[in-house]
């Protein structure tokens, strides 16, 4: 799905570049599965995953905490992710939210898109990345939203994160 989607921005972007922050243990697997890539992606280190954040324009990031710390770096992003039909079928019945991404749900909007899926689908994902890429005013949008979820969290606030959060999660149960 990302080789296929890099493929599809690579049609109207030819100059893109694509960085991957890559697990130290997962290095060696990554780096087979992208060798037959057309436009190889720059394997970022886990540990310099921060400064690939802020040089990003956009990302296409996996649903989960990368979503906020990709937020935290104020870099516009699209969402996706792809498990077994099996295990697609229980989550539907547990899970009772609307949005996958935190910032979605604090929120209660689609600010950051998500292609779940079905729709995690190369020809799904390469024309939202490329609206972000191409329309700064709208990434600049998302940016400026997610800001204002990360804040419910207690961006920039005196109390303990874990305190913000659990004040965040018991909001959300009393609505």
């Amino acid at each position: 799905v990302y080789e296929q989607t890099v493929l599809l921005l690579l049609e109207n972007l030819p100059s893109l570049e694509i960085a991957m922050p890559i697990l130290p243990h997962h290095m060696e697997f990554v780096k087979e599965q992208t060798q037959r890539w057309r436009k190889k992606p720059i394997l970022v280190p886990d540990a310099e995953k921060h400064t690939a954040m802020y040089a990003a324009n956009a990302a296409l990031v996996k649903s989960g905490t990368s979503s906020l710390e990709v937020a935290l770096a104020k870099v516009p992003m699209v969402i996706t992710y792809k498990v077994t039909a099996l295990t697609a079928f229980m989550l539907r019945r547990m899970i009772k939210v609307p949005f996958v991404t935190l910032v979605n749900i604090l929120e209660s909007k689609e600010i950051i898109p998500e292609f779940l899926q079905e729709k995690c689908r190369p020809d799904l994902l390469a024309p939202a990345l490329r609206l972000l890429l191409e329309d700064r005013i709208r990434a600049g949008k998302q940016v400026v939203e997610a800001q204002a979820a990360l804040k419910k969290l207690g961006l920039g606030a005196t109390s303990l994160p874990s305190e913000n959060a659990a004040d965040a999660v018991l909001n959300l149960i009393k609505k």
